[in-house]
């Protein structure tokens, strides 16, 4: 009595650990099993405790208190137990079934099934299950005794074979509702012979060699078969619908496995059930029409089971999952096919065609499956769908719309995309595609949670028809929405519109400069927006990152590296601003072809090590950052234009020159900066080369220019030239030569070449007048300035200042003399021949101190100058030589120090003395010769 307490405390102790998942732990113990074994041998604990206990072992028993050696002791012990208690049921029903359910599970868990012990245990068990039917309280104990030799026939079939005909007996006189348990048993049997059969196994007979392994027998016999199939089949009318359930998958095995069979068995079972309102039935009667068609119905029972299913479909007193059940086999129990498009029978389309419009009761899953149905109903309409049939399709989606509209539920949303994807892949016209951006239209400005459904709807369009336009037109209507919603909405569904910027990034009829615009808003406003998130600057860059990839840097160059510029100096999630300033990276110092290679294998870390050795400096190949230097050019670069600006910045005194004094008019070009905007074309030459990569112009500056930013370009193919605009801007206006180097990418290898230089002349830095003479102010300005000259006296030294000016006449000198006698004349300070007469003397002592200074010292006053001899004339058509080089040379040697008397200090009378004087010693020298 003290060990049943122990027990009893011990189970509570049990019932604890399972509840604190402990339970493993306790059934660990050695002697746990034989403990519980004892305990059930005791009549004085109660069946409900015994259950309890068998359930754990069942269970738990796993876990360390049955061992395999073990399993023959405790499955013996249990069978003493079982016959201990089989002769008293009263009070012990549900204890002897627990018991054989225990049994039959430690036998297939360990995997007991060919020994003396199995053999026992089936024995007792088919014993219970063929006991006399009359034996009172024995009804679930037989039930449950069927279901143990169903599982050992699932797991060795055909060892009931030979109790066929006891089994037979038993459906015979049975009449309680175990009958169902016997006649499923039977089904499982049959279901294996006929299997067995249709694989060729004939009737094995499988013995052991010791007698200890159950015999397992097949009949070969297809009359056999068809009589247990008979009997079968005449008998599942007392069946429950789940038994009958059960049923239909092992008929499915004799429809497939015994050809012999006449499809006529099963007329009863049809007609019987054909008005039924029970889903599985009415499956199994739907099931078999389509297996055996026209085989077991006739035409007139077979239109009465569509029209059973057609009245089924909007019937009220039907649940919704039955309803859809029926939509399901209407659908697909009467398609037909014509020319590869699918359409439901003539007379259905025709006759119930409204039966599949929806109403506004049905839940939205219904909906769903009618407009399938109706859709079915009408031919694919032309481009442009007038008339009835239009209009039907249109109308049949208005309550859903409706529906989404008043509720804003994504249910309802997702049926309704669902609905419109059937449509339009049935009638995918243009005018269809019209309909439905109107619907998206509306749908995606009240309710931009929409989007994901919206754009999984269009991928689904795209797949479906992939020539048609609709999605990139779809897609640019949502992108058209994001980028004009406004700010506050964007603000606060900015998740979503993202997801449209990143589907819309990757296609190239969509303009991307919007996007970037959106891109900065939010990037701007991340602090207001969602606190500067690693959610939204991660979709930000993921954009940016389509959008190098598949639009390129040419056009976005700026405007998407001023964006990274921002994220990465502002953002404030750190990870965002690493990758920033990555992406930022890649763009300021790669080209297009590297950027869309390496971006493209972000997903792989292997690859992405790959990508970034191409771009990064010494990386694996150990000859990737050397620059081999070509000798010879493969660029042409040819000047087309050169134009010298003022860059204005003292805007604010716009007024004429001549209103104004010399001062005023120095200071505003004090305030001006010039600079040169030279125009070049580039193209490749280089026969052997179809394109570069990464082409990057750099120009040698010398000391009087300021230093011209490289020029980059990303792609330049053979036979196209590309225009290389430059700034220029001059430290000094004298005229320079500057050397070209272009650097580009060929495969995986830098190469560097020079090309044509940049020349720039004299002529290229003059600039125009920067004063308005078009109201002919010219004299007044030229006499304000002469006067500025010739009256200003502010020099310490008494010197008075003058200014030079260099201009390049287009002009013959005739007609420059001619010019300036008309324009100059009185202005002329002297007249002077070419015989070197001093205008000094022709002038008053007063002149001469002003317009000469110093240099009108009455005792003389020199200057040491260099001079520069070109010669021109006519070619020798003997000699080929406008002057023999070595008289030249001999005759500059003899004239290395010349000395002119009477002559004024001044650029214009040097040179023309100097003229004079080589002029008329070549004279001399060709005459001695």
């Amino acid at each position: 009595m003290s060990g049943l307490v122990d027990w009893e405390r011990r189970l509570l102790t049990i019932r604890a650990n399972i509840a604190t998942g402990n339970i493993e732990k306790l059934f660990g113990e050695e002697y746990i099993v034989i403990d519980l074994l004892k305990v059930l041998y005791e009549d004085s604990l109660d069946a409900s405790s015994k259950v309890e206990l068998l359930v754990l072992l069942e269970s738990y028993g796993g876990y360390g208190g049955i061992q395999s050696s073990s399993v023959d002791q405790i499955i013996a012990s249990l069978l003493d137990v079982f016959h201990q208690y089989s002769g008293r049921t009263e009070g012990q029903s549900l204890f002897l079934e627990q018991l054989l359910l225990t049994i039959t599970t430690l036998l297939v868990q360990y995997d007991q099934l060919d020994g003396d012990i199995f053999k026992r245990s089936f024995e007792a068990i088919l014993n219970v299950a063929t006991s006399p039917s009359n034996v009172a309280d024995t009804k679930r104990l037989r039930s449950c005794a069927c279901q143990c030799l169903i599982q050992f026939e699932e797991w060795l079939p055909g060892c009931l074979w030979k109790e066929k005909e006891t089994l037979r007996k038993i459906l015979k006189l049975e009449r309680s509702d175990v009958y169902q348990d016997y006649l499923l048993l039977v089904v499982k049997v049959v279901e294996h012979a006929i299997c067995n059969r249709s694989n060729g196994n004939g009737s094995p007979g499988v013995n052991s060699a010791n007698g200890n392994k159950l015999d397992r027998q097949f009949s070969s016999e297809p009359q056999e078969m068809r009589q247990m199939v008979s009997m079968v089949m005449e008998n599942v009318a007392v069946l429950t619908p789940s038994g009958l359930w059960h049923i239909v998958l092992s008929l499915v095995n004799f429809i497939h496995n015994l050809p012999e069979m006449s499809a006529m068995i099963f007329k009863p079972l049809m007609l019987h059930h054909m008005a039924t309102m029970d889903i599985s039935t009415l499956h199994l009667v739907l099931y078999l029409q389509r297996e055996f068609e026209k085989e077991v119905l006739t035409e007139g029972e077979e239109k009465q089971l569509i029209q059973r299913l057609l009245t089924s479909i909007s019937h009220p007193s039907l649940s919704p999952a039955h309803r859809l059940f029926v939509c399901h086999w209407t659908r697909h129990h009467s398609l037909s096919c014509d020319e590869g498009t699918y359409l439901l029978p003539t007379v259905m389309a025709e006759r119930y065609r409204l039966c599949f419009f929806p109403s506004v009761f049905d839940p939205p899953d219904c909906q769903l499956a009618k407009l399938c149905l109706f859709n079915l109903c009408f031919p694919p309409l032309p481009e442009e769908p007038s008339g009835v049939a239009a209009a039907l399709l249109l109308g049949s989606v208005g309550y859903l719309h409706k529906l989404v509209w008043h509720t804003g539920s994504d249910r309802v949303a997702v049926v309704l995309f669902r609905a419109l994807f059937h449509m339009y892949q049935r009638h995918c016209s243009k005018s269809f595609s019209q309909d439905i951006n109107r619907f998206l239209r509306g749908l995606i400005s009240g309710f931009p949670y929409f989007i994901p459904h919206a754009l999984d709807f269009i991928e689904c369009l795209r797949n479906t028809t992939p020539d048609s336009p609709v999605y990139t037109e779809i897609l640019s209507l949502l992108h058209h929405q994001v980028v004009t919603t406004p700010e506050d909405q964007a603000a606060a569904y900015f998740y979503f519109y993202l997801q449209v910027m990143k589907s819309a990034s990757l296609r190239t009829e969509i303009e991307p400069k919007s996007t970037v615009k959106f891109l900065s808003y939010l990037a701007e406003h991340s602090i207001m927006i969602d606190d500067g998130s690693w959610l939204l600057g991660n979709g930000i860059l993921s954009v940016i990152q389509n959008l190098l990839v598949c639009h390129g840097t040419e056009d976005l160059y700026l405007a998407v590296g001023d964006l990274l510029f921002y994220m990465m100096t502002y953002y404030r999630d750190m990870d965002v601003r690493d990758k920033s300033l990555f992406l930022y990276a890649l763009l300021t110092s790669s080209t297009d072809e590297k950027i869309r290679g390496l971006l493209r294998t972000m997903s792989r870390a292997q690859s992405v090590h790959e990508a970034l050795s191409t771009i990064l400096p010494g990386a694996l190949d150990k000859n990737k950052g050397q620059i081999i230097v070509l000798d010879m050019p493969i660029f042409s670069l040819d000047r087309t234009d050169m134009t010298a600006e003022i860059d204005k910045t003292a805007s604010a005194e716009e007024q004429s020159e001549a209103d104004g004094t010399v001062e005023d008019y120095i200071q505003r070009l004090q305030k001006c900066s010039s600079f040169l905007t030279a125009s070049y074309s580039l193209s490749l030459t280089n026969d052997k080369l179809e394109k570069v990569l990464a082409v990057t112009v750099h120009i040698d500056t010398e000391d009087t220019l300021e230093k011209v930013k490289d020029i980059h370009i990303s792609r330049l193919e053979k036979k196209e030239s590309h225009l290389v605009t430059l700034a220029i801007s001059p430290r000094k206006p004298l005229p320079c030569h500057c050397h070209v180097w272009i650097e580009f990418l060929d495969g995986k290898q830098t190469y560097k070449c020079q090309t044509e230089a940049v020349t720039l002349t004299l002529e290229d830095f003059l600039l125009p007048l920067q004063t308005d003479l078009s109201g002919g102010g010219a004299s007044d300005l030229f006499d304000l300035i002469w006067q500025w000259c010739t009256n200003n006296n502010d020099q310490d030294d008494g010197n008075i200042p003058g200014i030079e000016s260099v201009k390049v006449l287009h002009m013959s000198l005739s007609e420059f003399t001619e010019r300036t006698n008309q324009k100059l004349h009185r202005y002329k300070v002297s007249d002077t021949d070419n015989t070197g007469i001093d205008i000094r003397t022709q002038l008053s002592d007063e002149e001469n101190r002003k317009i000469f200074g110093k240099c009108n010292n009455p005792y003389g006053h020199g200057h040491n100058y260099s001079v520069e001899v070109i010669l021109r004339g006519p070619v020798d058509p003997v000699t080929g030589m406008v002057m023999n080089l070595t008289d030249l040379k001999k005759f500059m040697n003899n004239h290395k120090s010349v000395e002119i008397h009477n002559f004024v200090s001044g650029s214009f009378h040097l040179v023309h003395a100097s003229y004079d004087h080589f002029s008329a010693a070549l004279a001399l020298v060709k005459e001695l010769d």
